[in-house]
């Protein structure tokens, strides 16, 4: 029988639910590259969920913008384009450093403990021997990028604000600025990033730890500055030397 037929009954909001949470989770674990054709069957066999779950699921995936739907080709995750990128960063630069002084204020234990574990899982990333042979492996490069935005939800998360989390916390401004990592960085590259950025969440996370609301402001602006430098014309000179010739 199939898994399907074994799956015990459940509502069918749930399954659409969960239906939805899994393949959310796919996307951020980039096991849905860009320009993968997305099929119902194929997935509601894969989730072992019937199809209608599944394309309800899909739709709501592609109302928040993390997937398409092309005439006459079919259903795609949607890939971020550079204009786009610079747009989130430009969000981010607004919104994280006020995240990241709120959770100077209001993060309890756990937010601090789950920042402490994230932060140490990436300075020790950091430190690898022969870093840029360890990004080469497209696994790493998903631990290091599922990581990052674990980071900076837990922040966001931390800070209390239930309207930005909405807002903010979702698959546009998390999921697509760091997805495309996982297809288009190179290895020296992503090494690069990684040094910095334990530096960096390190920096973040002490001033958060610390209470020092204007600290954390002033250091989350910082970063998200520098990443907005480095980021975005990485990846636009990335797809340029992609895109065919004529």
């Amino acid at each position: 029988m199939s898994a399907q037929k074994n799956a015990p009954y459940q509502p069918i909001d749930d399954l659409t639910a969960q239906a939805y949470r899994s393949l959310r989770r796919m996307i951020i674990d980039g096991e849905m590259p860009p320009k993968t054709r997305l099929s119902h069957r194929v997935l509601a066999t894969q989730l072992g969920i019937g199809r209608s779950p599944v394309r309800d699921a899909l739709l709501q995936l592609e109302a928040e913008g993390l997937i398409e739907h092309r005439r006459c080709s079919g259903i795609y995750l949607r890939e971020i384009t550079p204009h786009e990128l610079e747009c989130i960063y430009e969000l981010r630069i607004v919104n994280e450093p006020y995240a990241a002084q709120k959770a100077a204020q209001f993060a309890n234990a756990k937010h601090l403990a789950s920042l402490r574990v994230i932060c140490d899982a990436i300075t020790e990333i950091s430190k690898t021997p022969r870093l840029e042979e360890w990004f080469e492996s497209l696994e790493n490069r998903r631990r290091f990028c599922r990581l990052d935005m674990d980071f900076h939800a837990t922040v966001l998360e931390a800070s209390g604000n239930t309207i930005a989390i909405k807002m903010f916390g979702n698959a546009q401004i998390l999921v697509l600025t760091f997805a495309w990592d996982l297809g288009y960085g190179n290895p020296a590259w992503f090494a690069g990033m990684a040094i910095r950025t334990a530096t960096r969440h390190q920096a973040i996370f002490d001033a958060i730890r610390n209470r020092d609301s204007e600290g954390a402001r002033m250091a989350m602006q910082e970063h998200v500055v520098w990443a907005m430098r480095e980021v975005p014309e990485h990846y636009a000179a990335l797809r340029e030397a992609q895109t065919p010739t004529e």
